[in-house]
């Protein structure tokens, strides 16, 4: 059947089971790592996967070099670990699907320090993207902790936290309340590490996140509607003299070029167009 070649395709694409929305069990779960992303890409996203219309692409070169690159610090870091007798490597790539919320999670990489459990979650970025996400350093002041990471990243962080704890397994996986963001600058190699509190109130917004989310679906079902379009963003054009200020699609919603108007860094774009009457 069509699932059945889907899954084949995947297969051979070297995705994993775990990655795979309805989950052998027909159980669909956010994943953490896209929880922080646009709301209405999740929402077709998921109507396409329950229709049985995956979308198979080839990554871009660039896209395979960076994810490359990423596991080659992930190996460096966990050796590291391993050779280290201050630490203690609980895992990899550890989780998988929460027994009672509809949210998956993997963590990079497990560890203990001074008897602590943390995680280290390790990322690549541009050059450009570490100064404009060091620019907004957002959770300095709404975690009261000095980090430029990511919303979304640590986000994520605090939902594989939350299933790592509710996981039955081999390690006994006590309450973790800190980790460490690593970017890695796909340009120089230079590393950046930055601390996530997994507190009370990160660990909310990732229970908030998924009610929306189911939220969101169930009025899908009901009539059709999607969430909003992501808001332009706010930019500054500093080569104008005074620099002058403008509005313009958000990254995840500009195409790859001129003459090819699929998301660049976004699969449903065309669909997503389509029915906000842009396309």
């Amino acid at each position: 059947d069509t699932r059945a070649i889907l899954t084949a395709a995947l297969d051979a694409k070297g995705e994993s089971a775990w990655h795979r929305n309805p989950g052998p069990d027909g159980v669909w779960r956010w994943h953490a790592s896209s929880l922080g992303s646009c709301t209405r890409q999740q929402i077709l996203k998921r109507a396409a996967a329950e229709r049985g219309e995956f979308v198979i692409e080839t990554d871009p070169l660039e896209s395979r070099l960076v994810f490359d690159l990423g596991h080659h610090y992930h190996a460096l870091m966990e050796d590291g670990i391993k050779a280290s007798p201050q630490y203690d490597l609980i895992g990899v790539e550890m989780g998988g699907h929460h027994p009672t919320l509809p949210l998956a999670a993997l963590a990079d990489i497990v560890y203990r320090h001074e008897g602590e459990v943390l995680i280290a979650e390790v990322k690549t970025e541009s050059l450009y993207a570490g100064k404009h996400r060091r620019e907004e350093s957002w959770l300095a002041e709404d975690m009261e902790t000095m980090t430029s990471a990511r919303r979304e990243h640590c986000l994520q962080m605090a939902a594989q936290a939350i299933v790592l704890e509710a996981t039955d397994g081999p390690h006994e996986i006590e309450t973790i309340e800190r980790g460490w963001v690593v970017y890695i600058s796909k340009e120089s190699g230079e590393h950046d590490q930055q601390p996530a509190i997994i507190g009370p109130e990160l660990r909310d917004q990732v229970y908030s996140r998924i009610e929306v989310l189911e939220a969101c679906w169930r009025r899908y079902l009901a009539d059709g509607t999607l969430p909003d379009l992501l808001a332009d963003e706010l930019k500054v054009d500093k080569r104008s003299k005074p620099p002058r200020e403008y509005f313009a699609p958000n990254w995840l919603c500009r195409p790859r070029a001129d003459d090819d108007p699929r998301g660049l860094y976004c699969r449903v774009r065309d669909e997503c167009m389509r029915r906000a009457g842009r396309g």
